[in-house]
């Protein structure tokens, strides 16, 4: 996101380092898993879409689901704050989908026992 690139959040560190996808790695969750003493364990990558009516809609779902996000974006002020709109809409085009658009995802998920 824009955030980023304007400096207004610090760039992610790349796993195993705490952050939104410190568990992206099968391995990586299936390891932890065994190591918290589950014998079998399962993991699956599950393709997501999000489906969102406008960059708007974009941004209050990324500011309700993203802390450091919602965060970043109330403290900015109104002109940056429209700055990085605009970035995310010049950005949004090649994932409309008729009157919408649809951003791609892939969500792993981990059964144990």
């Amino acid at each position: 996101m824009s955030l980023g690139l304007r400096g207004h959040i610090p760039p992610l560190e790349p796993p195993p380092a705490p952050g939104p996808f410190s568990m992206a790695s099968p391995e990586r969750t299936t390891a932890l898993l065994e190591g918290a003493g589950f014998s079998d364990v399962r993991t699956e990558e599950v393709t997501v879409r999000f489906v969102l009516p406008d960059v708007d809609g974009y941004l209050s779902f990324i500011s309700d689901t993203a802390g450091p996000v919602a965060l970043a974006m109330r403290a900015l002020p109104d002109t940056e704050r429209a700055a990085v709109k605009k970035d995310v809409e010049e950005a949004f085009p090649r994932f409309a989908v008729e009157d919408r658009y649809e951003l791609p995802g892939v969500a792993l998920c981990a059964v144990a026992s």
